[in-house]
């Protein structure tokens, strides 16, 4: 139960999270300069997969490991890490491969 809940409540932090990120922060500058190259609304379908599936490895890269230590700090850390990793991976490589 403890890992179910873990889960519903990685999930709705990071949908929120992404939300801000994707609504105020970082969205309007995607538009800006990948333009033409974005969906006028985004595949929510897609996107779900993503958010059930990603939620997943923060869950068990991040969440676990604190919830062993009993120490918060390692989910911040380790969630942190694990973002930098996906999110640079997306933005690295879109950088490298798109005008």
């Amino acid at each position: 139960m403890t890992y179910i809940i873990a889960y519903i409540t990685t999930a709705a932090i990071f949908l929120l999270i992404d939300f801000i990120w994707l609504g105020f922060i970082a969205g309007p500058y995607y538009k800006q300069e990948l333009g033409d190259l974005m969906l006028d609304e985004p595949n929510l379908a897609v996107a779900a997969i993503f958010y059930l599936f990603f939620a997943i490895g923060v869950v068990v890269f991040a969440v676990v490991p604190a919830i062993q230590a009993d120490n918060y700090l390692y989910a911040l850390g380790y969630g942190a890490l694990l973002g930098l990793c996906a999110y640079g991976t997306y933005d690295a490589t879109n950088l490298a491969t798109l005008k």
